[in-house]
């Protein structure tokens, strides 16, 4: 059991654990003394096999510390308990209990089923235990299988009798036969962590262990031997891991595969991916929770995408006056703005991410791209509208580019637009501004001009004006006689 469903139980027998919150602290170990203490059990104030045997004991009898307090308080009541009173074997501190001679591990008790499906007995004997929380069951076979195993009832003292549908409402996974378990020398839990140890696998994560559910199909996945595919398909079906790997559909479709295996590892890669970089660029207190980073996820975000947010978040916080600029676009374009304290709810926001194409990263990393490329315009004294500054990278974007490589072509485009201001005012070969800035930029222009047509015009201006500069420089030159200036030789004319 984990520390949440200790403080459940301990709660619901009257011990106060201090709050249902799965932290262990004082008060909730205070709480397992006292309940230790309570019932007869070692006295040690941690969570360990001896208190799981003693809570399921209690948990299965129905005890409360009220209804102990009043038995004790009244000693003559010795009425048999009823049929339909779940007893578990006797407390033992031990990994094992001898039940008639023959060894079953601690904490299994006995049930009946008074109406089997599928045997002509009048009963069917269980005995029950406890494996990461979920309840799984080994089966003896009717009476004449119990005596010949455990040497009758009256070596169990109490137990419980259940009809065949209580049984199946329980959820309780059958396992196999009793025989599995008799001899042994460890509890059921211990030989559920030896399989897996040897199957090269963990005790269960905390989101599996918390759904006993989704722990009765892994517990059973484990002593049937199934493969990760059919494990991961069964536990595919359990809302437990819906919630854990919300978003893994994404990934699925984007990998082009069916294979759970192959997708949770990379949903698992990515997730770990995404949390390393939040925390390099936000520091450790920033949230790094499931949701969180599975929102992102589910998103269609790819880690070094997220990354590439992260980057110009921080470069937008160093410099805020860009930031009213690159929203003017993203609204232009019909995004939601950033806000400048948390790039990443930029990514949960667009409401059609996963549906609209148009809400790709790629889509909108060529946004930001088209903002930084309007800022960077905007610092070399250049306005150009929302329309241009889109039109100037149509398309999508691999990644978020380096403001410094923007920064530079549009100190190339000022340049050029300030040598050439004479031509482009007179509408020399037609050529504009805004030619010239796409040009820059590697764009066709708004005219519909190739960068290699801007750059021949540009040219050819440029040697227009070295001929023109060269002719005079070359001439011979005098003043005659009425002191008027006289220009000959004229080259290049």
């Amino acid at each position: 059991m984990d520390v949440l469903q200790v403080q459940t139980l301990l709660a619901k027998f009257g011990f106060d654990p201090g709050g249902l919150d799965g932290v262990m602290g004082p008060k909730t170990a205070a709480a397992i003394k006292a309940f230790q203490q309570f019932a007869g059990a070692p006295v040690s104030g941690v969570i360990d096999d001896t208190l799981t045997g003693y809570l399921g004991e209690w948990d299965t009898a129905g005890r409360t510390k009220t209804s102990e307090t009043a038995r004790a308080e009244n000693p003559t009541d010795t009425a048999a308990p009823a049929a339909n009173k779940e007893t578990p074997v006797p407390t033992q501190r031990t990994s094992t209990v001898d039940i008639g001679g023959a060894t079953v591990p601690f904490g299994m008790r006995l049930i009946a089923i008074s109406d089997p499906s599928g045997s002509d007995a009048s009963q069917v004997y269980y005995l029950i235990g406890n494996v990461f929380g979920a309840e799984v069951a080994y089966e003896i076979g009717d009476l004449n299988d119990l005596n010949a195993t455990f040497g009758g009832l009256n070596n169990f003292g109490d137990f419980s009798t259940w009809t065949q549908k209580q049984f199946d409402q329980r959820g309780i996974d059958v396992l196999g036969s009793v025989d599995e378990i008799v001899g042994t020398s460890e509890t059921l839990q211990a030989q559920f962590e030896r399989d897996l140890r040897s199957a090269g696998l963990e005790n269960p994560p905390a989101w599996l262990a918390s759904s006993k559910t989704a722990m009765t199909v892994y517990v059973n996945a484990v002593n049937e031997g199934w493969s990760p595919e059919r494990t991961w398909g069964a536990l595919s079906k359990t809302d437990a891991f819906k919630k854990r790997f919300d978003g893994l559909d994404a990934v699925m479709a984007q990998l082009g595969t069916t294979s759970l295996v192959e997708g949770i590892g990379e949903f698992v890669g990515r997730e770990t991916a995404i949390r390393a970089s939040i925390l390099s660029s936000r520091g450790p207190g920033a949230d790094t929770s499931p949701e969180y980073v599975s929102s992102l996820i589910g998103a269609g975000w790819q880690a070094d995408e997220v990354a590439e947010l992260l980057d110009l978040e921080k470069r937008v916080k160093a410099n805020p006056a860009a930031l009213d600029n690159i929203n003017q676009i993203l609204v232009f374009q019909g995004l939601d703005p950033l806000g400048a304290d948390d790039f990443i709810s930029f990514l949960q926001d667009q409401d059609a991410m996963t549906i609209d194409p148009s809400h790709a990263p790629g889509q909108v990393f060529e946004a930001v791209n088209d903002a930084l490329r309007f800022q960077a315009l905007i610092d070399q004294g250049i306005t150009i509208s929302s329309e241009f500054a889109t039109s100037l990278g149509e398309g999508t974007s691999e990644t978020i580019v380096n403001a410094g490589t923007y920064s530079e072509q549009a100190r190339i485009a000022a340049i050029e637009a300030a040598r050439n201001a004479d031509e482009l005012t007179l509408g020399k070969y037609d050529l504009t501004r805004d030619d010239i800035i796409a040009a820059t930029f590697g764009e066709v222009s708004p005219t519909g001009k190739s960068t290699s047509e801007v750059n021949e015009l540009l040219m050819r201006m440029g040697r227009e004006r070295a001929k023109a500069a060269t002719g005079f420089q070359s001439a011979a030159s005098y003043t005659d006689a009425l002191g008027r200036l006289r220009v000959q030789g004229l080259s290049n004319l």
